[in-house]
Parts: C-alpha cells; structure tokens; sequence
C-alpha cells in the first residue's frame, strides 16, 4: 500500500519509441510488476502509472526569455496526474501548463499503428500481469521437498545442492495453462 514517485528523463524519442517506453511501464491499466526477491512470498507487486509527460522545448528553454521561464513547457497530463502527493516532491513538473495536445495518447496510436505488438504477446502479457486473477497467495511458493509449501523456504536449494543431481524436480513442475479473458 505504499506510494513512490520517480521520473524517467529522456531525449529524441521518436512516437513510436517513446510509445515502447509507455508500454513497457504499463502494457495494460490491469497490468502490475513483479520486482526483487521473494515474488512467492507476495513480495515485490508494483503497479505502475504514469502522472504525466513533461516536454522541454530546447530551443525556447536556452533563449533569454527561456532562462527565466519554466522549465517544462507542457505535460500531457496521465492517469495519476491529478494525484497530490507527488506534486509536492515534483513541484516544477507539478507547475506546468497542460498542454493541449496528448502526447501520451500519440505515443501510443503510434506505437499500435506500427504492428510491433503481437495481439497474442499482450494478450499473455497482460493475463499474467493481472493482479486480480493472479492466484492466492498460499498457491504460490518456493519448490518444496515434501507435499505443500514449507516455513523453511530453503529446504529444497539445500537439498537440491546436497543431493549432487543438482536439479532435484520440485512438487509442481509447470504452470497451468493461460486461460483467455
């Protein structure tokens, strides 16, 4: 239940690439990130949204008249934009003219339009990054030695060390398949 806030600072993107960037932090308004170490443990969810993108016009920015102005000269405004909390660690950003042109929604009609995204892929990639239908947690966990998981979570890569097979088969050997939503 935690909030973070970073920014992502880039130069010369082309729609399409910057579209890729977009995706790459959210593929699908469902979609959350699985991050660091202890995933089985429920550890490690991340949903990511974009408040907004801050454009600099280079030209206007080095001018007299720019040294003294913003910095940004326009955001398209995200989804989380109207948040509050992160307007007090972003205050320049959180001062910036809402553009009326959605560069946001252009990224992405570019990016569709370009057919770099398999419909199959993204199906698949949003399936397993759906949170909600994501399975329980007590479904989830390490291999185990025994049936069921265990406390001792390092049982099995001890005993798989021990054993000098060095692939001692887990309890569950695969995932069951994607189901279509």
């Amino acid at each position: 239940g935690q909030s973070f806030y970073f920014h992502i600072d880039f130069d010369n993107l082309t729609g399409i690439e910057l579209g890729l960037l977009l995706f790459a932090l959210e593929p699908d308004p469902q979609f959350h990130h699985k991050l660091g170490m202890g995933k089985p443990l429920g550890l490690g969810t991340v949903k990511l949204e974009v408040a907004g993108l801050f454009t600099i016009d280079r030209q206007s920015r080095y001018s007299v008249a720019g040294l003294l102005g913003r910095r940004y000269n326009g955001v398209s405004a995200g989804a989380s934009y109207e948040d509050q909390a992160w307007r007090s660690r972003y205050q320049r950003e959180a001062d910036s003219p809402v553009s009326t042109v959605d560069e946001l929604a252009k990224a992405r009609t570019s990016l569709e339009a370009s057919g770099l995204l398999n419909a199959k892929v993204r199906q698949a990639l949003a399936t397993l990054g759906n949170y909600q239908g994501a399975p329980l947690a007590n479904e989830v966990h390490y291999p185990t030695v025994g049936q069921g998981p265990e406390s001792e979570h390092f049982k099995w890569f001890v005993e798989n060390d021990r054993s000098g097979r060095r692939h001692l088969e887990p309890v569950h050997t695969s995932l069951p398949k994607l189901k279509e939503q």
